[in-house]
C-alpha cells in the first residue's frame, strides 16, 4: 500500500510538471511565432500547436486521474436474498469450440444460484448445421435452453436482441462462451443490484490464465489495465462500462434504450454509453466473476484488438454528439466517456499530425517553439504520451504484484514495443470505424477480420526508415526539432520484427 501511495504521488508530481511544461510551451510558441516569417504555413502551424496543447493537457489530466484510482470503494451487497429473482443468462455463440463451451456449461451447473430461478440460454446464429447440432446436444446434456437463428446478420448484438424479445426475466446476465462462471457470481451480482436499486447493471472482473506466449501476457495485461485501473476510475466518476461478459442487467434498463446497438462491433460499451446518456449507470465490483482465456494466436489477438478499435471508433462516430448534449452527464463524465473511445483514433491522428511537419522541414523551416537547452520543446511531444503509457503499465504491474522490482525496466520496454506494434496493426480498423466501413451493417463486415499483418508491418518499416533518413538530413542542417520526426520514425520499426517473431518463435511466459 505504501508503494502504491508513493507511486500515486509521483504521478501527481509528473502531472503538475506537464502543466508547467504546457505553460512554457505556450509562452515559447507565442514568442517565437511573432519573430519568424512563417506566414505561408501559419494555419498549419497553429493547428499543430493546438494539437500539442491537447496532447499535453490530456496527458496531465490522465496521469492525475489514474493516480486516484485506489480511491475506489466496493459497492455494498445486500446481506441476504429473501426471494431469489429469476435470471436469464445469455451466452452468444457462433463458430465456437464445443470443448470450451462445455467447460462453461459445467461451470453454470455448479453455480449456487437456485436452479428453478436460473434460465440459461445458448444464443446460436452459426450458419453451420453440423456445428449447431453439436451445440444443441450440449444444451440438452447440460439442461440449458437453446435458441437458434442462423438468419441473424447483426452479429452478437443482433442475436442477443432477438433472444431478449423471447424472454422476460427481471434480470439478465451475459457471459461469453469461454468465460467459466465462479460458483457465487450470480448471487453476488443480484445482491449488488438489490442493494443499489438506482443502478442498471453490475460488472465483475474477468480472470485469465493461458499465458504461454508473450502476446498472451500482453493480452492479459490489457484486461488487467481495464479492470484493475480504468474501471475503478470509472466507478469513481460514475461512468462504468459494460465489458461484454460477466455482468448482470435489469431488463427494463436495456429495454429503456431500445436494446443493444447493432451498428457497432462493441455493442457492450455502446449499450453502456446509451444508458449513461439517459441518466442510467452501472457499478463495478472488485471481485472475479469468471475465468477465461485470452486469444490463442497472435492473429486472433490482433483480430480482437481490430474489432475493439473499429467498434470504439464507431461508437465515437455515432454517439459523441449525444454524449456532449446529454443533460444527465457532467463535464467530467462526458470527457471520461469520450476519452475512452478516442484512444486509438487519437494515436492515429497523432501520426497524421507528425507527418504534417514534413512540408515545413522540406522548406527548412524550424517550427516556432520554446528552446530548452538548445533544443525545441517540440521534441518532447512524442515522449509525453509514451511516459503516460509507461506510467499506466507500471501502475498495472504494481497492482498485479506489489513485490515486482527486478526486471521492471525490461518489462516496461517490452510492453512499450508490443504496444507500439499492435497500435500500428489495428490503425486500419480505427480508420474504417470512423468512416463507417466494414461495420456490422456492411456486407463486408467481419467479426473475426484477419488483418494482413505482414503487409502493414512492411509498409510501417519502410515509412519508418524513410522518416529517419529524412529527419537526420534535416537535423544535420541544424533544425533539431526534426528529432521529433526521428522518434516517430523509430517507433514504426518494431512492427515487422514483432510480426516475424510471433510466427517463428515461442516466448516464455513472464509471471507478473
Amino acid at each position: 500500500m505504501i508503494k502504491k501511495i508513493g507511486m500515486n504521488l509521483k504521478y501527481k508530481f509528473i502531472s503538475l510538471l506537464l502543466i508547467l511544461f504546457l505553460i512554457v510551451h505556450v509562452m515559447g510558441f507565442l514568442s517565437e511565432l511573432n519573430s519568424r516569417n512563417v506566414i505561408q504555413f501559419y494555419t498549419i502551424i497553429v493547428i499543430q500547436f493546438l494539437i500539442e496543447v491537447f496532447i499535453i493537457f490530456q496527458s496531465s489530466i490522465f496521469l492525475w486521474t489514474i493516480s486516484n484510482y485506489n480511491n475506489y470503494e466496493d459497492p455494498k451487497l445486500a446481506d441476504q436474498i429473501e426471494d431469489y429473482p429469476e435470471i436469464d443468462v445469455m451466452i452468444a455463440i457462433r463458430y465456437v469450440e464445443p470443448e470450451i463451451l462445455k467447460k462453461t456449461l459445467v461451470g453454470f451447473n455448479n453455480t449456487n444460484y437456485p436452479n428453478e430461478k436460473l434460465n440459461i440460454y445458448l444464443a446460436d446464429d452459426t450458419p453451420d448445421d453440423k456445428l449447431s447440432n453439436i451445440y444443441k446436444e450440449l444444451a440438452v446434456e447440460y439442461s440449458v435452453n437453446y435458441y437458434y437463428n442462423p438468419l441473424n446478420k447483426m452479429y452478437k448484438a443482433g442475436i442477443l436482441n432477438l433472444l431478449l424479445n423471447e424472454t422476460n426475466s427481471e434480470y439478465v446476465a451475459f457471459f461469453d462462451y469461454d468465460h467459466i462462471p465462479k460458483p457465487d457470481i450470480l448471487e453476488k451480482m443480484i445482491k449488488v443490484l438489490i442493494q443499489n436499486p438506482n443502478k442498471s447493471f453490475v460488472q465483475a472482473k474477468k480472470q485469465f490464465g493461458n499465458y504461454n506466449k508473450y502476446y498472451m501476457n500482453w493480452a492479459s495485461l490489457l484486461y488487467i489495465i481495464y479492470f484493475e485501473i480504468l474501471q475503478k476510475i470509472k466507478q469513481n466518476t460514475g461512468t462504468v462500462m459494460f465489458a461484454g461478459s460477466t455482468a448482470c442487467f435489469r431488463r427494463e434498463a436495456i429495454e429503456s434504450v431500445g436494446g443493444f446497438p447493432e451498428n457497432t462491433f462493441t455493442e457492450d460499451v455502446a449499450l453502456a454509453t446509451k444508458l449513461l446518456v439517459n441518466g442510467r449507470s452501472g457499478l463495478f465490483v472488485n471481485f472475479y466473476g469468471s475465468y477465461g482465456t485470452v486469444p490463442n494466436t497472435f492473429e486472433e489477438h490482433i483480430s480482437q484488438l481490430w474489432r475493439w478499435s473499429h467498434g470504439g471508433a464507431q461508437v465515437l462516430k455515432t454517439q459523441w454528439m449525444s454524449v456532449i448534449k446529454s443533460k444527465k452527464l457532467n463535464l467530467g463524465q462526458k470527457l471520461n466517456i469520450l476519452s475512452l473511445f478516442a484512444i486509438t483514433p487519437s494515436i492515429f491522428m497523432y501520426y497524421i499530425y507528425s507527418f504534417s511537419f514534413i512540408p515545413l522541414f522540406l522548406e527548412r523551416i524550424d517550427p516556432p517553439r520554446m528552446t530548452i537547452f538548445g533544443f525545441s520543446s517540440l521534441i518532447l511531444i512524442p515522449i509525453i504520451p509514451t511516459i503516460v503509457y509507461l506510467a499506466l503499465i507500471n501502475l498495472t504491474l504494481i497492482e498485479k504484484n506489489d513485490e515486482l522490482t527486478r526486471g521492471r525496466i525490461y518489462i516496461l520496454v517490452k510492453y512499450l514495443i508490443i504496444g507500439l506494434s499492435t497500435i500500428i496493426l489495428i490503425c486500419k480498423g480505427t480508420i474504417l470505424g470512423l468512416i463507417g466501413l466494414r461495420g456490422p451493417n456492411s456486407s463486408k463486415g467481419d467479426w473475426n477480420y484477419k488483418e494482413n499483418t505482414y503487409l502493414i508491418s512492411i509498409i510501417s518499416c519502410i515509412v519508418g526508415v524513410l522518416l529517419i533518413v529524412f529527419s537526420l538530413d534535416i537535423i544535420l542542417d541544424g533544425i533539431y526539432s526534426a528529432l521529433m520526426l526521428f522518434i516517430v520514425g523509430f517507433s514504426l520499426l518494431p512492427v515487422l520484427p514483432i510480426v516475424i517473431y510471433q510466427n517463428i518463435m515461442r516466448a516464455k511466459a513472464i509471471d507478473f
